[in-house]
């Protein structure tokens, strides 16, 4: 489950779990004053002082579940999120059950906001801050990620779906969000087959990426737009990512990590 938690009391967390649901990708974007800037309530109040209360009381429950606490890097909130790191992020290292996720924030077509106001961090701050984080004994997520199935789209795996307010069952939560092959069902009505068969069927890996030695980290499963696109400036792109990952994989003490794995 993805959500902010702040409405994640330890409470309704124990319930979910009863329902199977133990595995969360929860954002926290900085330090109390850069996160408080960024994600505030309608009313103008910050949110960070009830979600950091709420991550404390989940961490004193005896269940298992796994915590996956990312943070969207821009060039503003760099320094905010090592301080994170070094204060309330502390408590969360010695706990196998949390880890932490750096990703570069990007531009995916959708909102209000001004190109000149979205300025990504970039692969390197998420090599950066990884390294790091490795380094003082967090565990981080970013390796295992992008040397396991790195980009295929998430909207192509069979076993991922997203439900929107209005109760749509969707494959994309970024480029193809308002597309209409996006909305593939809904709460009270049966799967569009068609519609998952377009996600999760009609993509056929070309020769030159079956061949390709980066295959198995890739899988060549690019987003449906991006197939129109110039690939072979993406393929490039995704190599050097791929790449400086392995790197990093060099600082993790585990070398256990399934670089393969099927993402399934």
């Amino acid at each position: 489950m993805t959500t902010n938690a702040y409405l994640l009391s330890a409470t309704l967390f124990q319930k979910l779990a009863s329902f199977k649901i133990q595995s969360y990708q929860i954002t926290i974007d900085g330090d109390r004053k850069r996160h408080n800037q960024q994600r505030k309530m309608k009313n103008g109040r910050g949110t960070y002082d009830r979600i950091i209360h709420n991550l404390y009381d989940i961490q004193n429950l005896s269940i298992d579940y796994e915590i996956m606490l990312r943070f969207n890097l821009s060039s503003d909130n760099l320094f905010s999120v090592k301080d994170f790191l070094k204060s309330d992020g502390m408590r969360f290292k010695s706990d196998s059950r949390f880890s932490l996720f750096f990703k570069s924030i990007g531009s995916w077509g959708l909102g209000d906001r001004l190109q000149d106001n979205l300025i990504s961090a970039g692969v390197d701050a998420e090599i950066e801050l990884s390294s790091e984080a490795i380094k003082q004994g967090f565990a981080v997520e970013n390796v295992s990620t992008y040397l396991s199935y790195y980009s295929v789209c998430y909207g192509r795996k069979p076993n991922t779906y997203s439900i929107d307010v209005n109760g749509n069952i969707l494959k994309c939560t970024t480029k193809m969000l308002y597309d209409e092959r996006n909305i593939i069902g809904g709460l009270e009505n049966s799967l569009d087959n068609n519609k998952r068969s377009y996600w999760e069927d009609d993509y056929t890996y070309s020769s030159t990426c079956m061949e390709c030695s980066y295959f198995p980290a890739c899988r060549g499963g690019a987003c449906p737009i991006d197939i129109n696109i110039d690939m072979i400036k993406l393929c490039l792109e995704k190599k050097q990512t791929i790449r400086k990952y392995l790197d990093l994989f060099f600082y993790v003490d585990d070398y256990d990590i399934e670089i393969f794995d099927d993402g399934d």
